[in-house]
């Protein structure tokens, strides 16, 4: 107790060989989130924009690298980069890379949407708001309230 003291985990990982060898764990983690934040980098180049946000670099196991990606039609565009995505990092950084797999996240996309900044906003047409506005006044005060509310939300 006497010679505890806080270090930074940097200061750990610097000098792990003077700990034991549940701290050489840590510093293999590290290493290996390290590598998958470069390979995600270098995609970042090679990936077009439209999906750009829709992938993550999740694990490199067996020679095998697992993307996680937002939906299937994504997939399809990334089954199309995919052999040239493993050229690229074959001769960049991974020599030994045998295949990338992708896993499908739906919660992804959802998180994505809610995110960004790119959402589509929609525009009703005046004859269409005069519509839903003379439907309204006919309705019952609950379904009033929502209409209003569409009508107001909606873009002119």
């Amino acid at each position: 107790m006497r010679n505890n003291k806080l270090l930074s985990i940097n200061k750990i990982f610097k000098l792990y060989s003077s700990y034991p060898s549940s701290i050489k764990i840590l510093v293999k983690l590290q290493i290996h989130v390290s590598f998958l934040v470069k390979i995600e980098q270098l995609l970042k180049n090679k990936v077009p924009k439209q999906l750009s946000h829709l992938y993550s670099v999740k694990n490199l196991q067996n020679n095998i690298l697992y993307i996680e990606i937002a939906s299937s039609s994504c997939m399809i565009n990334f089954m199309s980069l995919k052999t040239n995505l493993i050229f690229f990092i074959r001769k960049t950084i991974l020599l030994i890379l045998k295949d990338i797999k992708f896993i499908i996240n739906p919660k992804m996309f959802m998180r994505q949407q809610c995110y960004s900044s790119n959402i589509y906003q929609q525009y009703l047409s005046p004859y269409s708001k005069k519509l839903l506005l003379k439907l309204a006044t006919k309705s019952s005060y609950k379904l009033k309230n929502i209409i209003n509310k569409f009508v107001l939300l909606v873009k002119k």
